[in-house]
């Protein structure tokens, strides 16, 4: 399960995510909400379905209470993150922008799965 939940990051974070919304959210709260706002209602969605799949009704708020965390640690990881590699960027720190760019999935793995685990422990 671990691993479907970390390919409905990818395609949650980097496919649904728009053109706009990337180029702008380092200096824009709207399109940074606008990002977390929609990456949050499909990982919650999707989370619906499997919880409801998984126990029924009962697990429902599993899901709500897993997309609540999520749009939380999402909107924060990606607020320092892409402040942080629009500087690099812009100074021409090439090699620490690109480890910034893998450092940000890397702590949305994290997040996920200590939500993941924490929330339906498994």
């Amino acid at each position: 399960m671990i691993i479907f939940v970390l390919l409905l990051h990818f395609f949650a974070d980097f496919v649904l995510q728009t053109h706009d919304d990337a180029m702008n959210k380092s200096t824009s709260v709207k399109h940074l909400f606008s990002h977390v706002w929609e990456y949050s209602v499909f990982t919650t969605l999707v989370m619906l379905a499997f919880a409801y799949g998984l126990g029924g009704v009962a697990l429902l708020g599993h899901a709500y209470l897993f997309g609540a965390i999520t749009f939380v640690s999402h909107f924060s990881i990606d607020y320092v993150t892409s402040k942080w590699n629009s500087r690099l960027w812009k100074s021409g720190n090439v090699h620490d922008f690109f480890v910034g760019i893998g450092y940000d999935p890397w702590l949305h793995a994290v997040q996920l799965i200590l939500t993941y685990v924490l929330i339906f422990g498994t």
